[in-house]
């Protein structure tokens, strides 16, 4: 197991106080930031969210059939554009984002720092860091299939370890798998050209850890009611800031 870089949580203020960390000076080479947001925001906050988008993303907003599934993806894509932002020194409506050829948002130019985001429901969790960082997050719900499931995407290891779980557990068991294996893939940026059944990752809510991955680390996001969060990153992962994202009328403000 990867046990070398433990996770340090480590909180520098309030999340009712306004960020005084902003730009890519106050990203140590050493920290990872975390947010986490609610993508259902009031009509006029998503108003303006929808004018920071790129045009490829106000095309793919006109996309979606579901006005829920459309109005979470543009608030997901302005509160990113927001904090992109403030790390780079950049007008959100002016970042540059691309899609890698597995699909992996990138910077156009990186400025210094990696990014990734996902969302489940109506929760999304950012991260930012110097180097390659990846996260997931599940809404955990039930799952009378997670057996099969697993025995079709997890190792061998990860499979004896489901099975042997206590039924009680297992559903938390197998999003606490599932997210940290996608967060380590995400992490990588080759998409699904790694096998889900290639690696191994632990199953413990309190030891996150992957066999053989130097110098990938895992560490378990802060518990977030409801839900299985990872966090997958290139060398240490020292956690220094995880705050909500408070939407407010004027989405450039930040509490």
């Amino acid at each position: 197991m990867n046990q070398e870089h433990p996770q340090c949580i480590q909180p520098r203020a309030s999340p009712s106080r306004p960020c005084q960390e902003s730009g890519i000076g106050h990203l140590p080479s050493s920290s990872v930031h975390l947010w986490k947001a609610s993508l259902d925001v009031p009509p006029a906050v998503l108003s303006a969210y929808a004018s920071l988008l790129s045009p490829d993303e106000a095309g793919r907003a006109a996309r979606f059939v579901y006005d829920q599934h459309r109005n979470r993806y543009i608030a997901g894509r302005g509160v990113l554009r927001k904090l992109l932002g403030d790390y780079t020194g950049t007008d959100p409506v002016n970042i540059a984002i691309e899609v890698s050829e597995h699909g992996k948002p990138v910077l156009r130019e990186s400025a210094g720092i990696e990014f990734n985001i996902s969302h489940s429901g109506a929760m999304l969790v950012l991260a930012f860091a110097r180097s390659r960082v990846g996260v997931d997050v599940e809404e955990i719900r039930p799952m009378p299939d997670a057996l099969e499931i697993a025995e079709r995407f997890f190792s061998p290891i990860e499979i004896e370890q489901l099975r042997t779980c206590p039924e009680q557990n297992r559903v938390t068991a197998f999003f606490t798998c599932w997210t940290r294996k996608e967060a380590y893939i995400k992490a990588r940026g080759e998409g699904l050209s790694i096998p889900l059944a290639s690696f191994t990752v632990s199953l413990d809510p309190e030891h996150p850890s992957i066999q053989d991955a130097s110098p990938w680390t895992l560490a378990e996001i802060p518990r977030i009611p409801g839900y299985a969060a990872a966090l997958a990153v290139e060398g240490p992962a020292t956690i220094t800031h995880w705050r909500p994202y408070v939407h407010q009328g004027n989405p450039l403000a930040v509490e």
